[in-house]
């Protein structure tokens, strides 16, 4: 279940699990349920796991009528190719500004700043038994 907390509207997008990994499966999701372009690398050590998400920033239909092929696709296609020589180690090693100023020499790099993210459970007792009992004895 996600929730914005701008509108305060939750959803839940449900596809099936697709790929060989995690970041596949994550891909295919975005990509059937979101309908945005998204590629993910994830590296994990004994001591930290690290990913790189690129997706394309999503925008209304209106604002991105004519756009698709001639800029965006492109350009999406052009950062894909940069971003290819993100290995395990520079995604993992390196501080992000310093990453993003490697992948892409020739962008003018924004870094926002973070948005804190939290976990909340709205799970009950009730819950959980409904789902136990949803699967049933076997």
């Amino acid at each position: 279940m996600l929730d914005s907390g701008v509108s305060g509207k939750r959803y839940q997008g449900v596809v099936e699990w697709k790929g060989s990994s995690l970041a596949e499966s994550i891909e295919y999701y975005f990509q059937h349920s979101e309908q945005l372009a998204t590629k993910i690398w994830l590296t994990v050590t004994d001591s930290s796991a690290t990913g790189l998400l690129l997706q394309v920033v999503p925008m209304s239909a209106q604002q991105s009528a004519g756009m698709q092929n001639e800029i965006i696709m492109p350009s999406w296609q052009r950062i894909l190719h940069l971003t290819q020589a993100a290995d395990a180690r520079i995604i993992s090693e390196l501080p992000y500004p310093d990453l993003l100023t490697q992948l892409y020499p020739e962008e003018t790099i924004r870094i926002f700043d973070g948005t804190p993210v939290k976990f909340h459970c709205g799970c009950t007792r009730k819950r959980g038994q409904d789902a136990i009992f949803i699967l049933g004895r076997e």
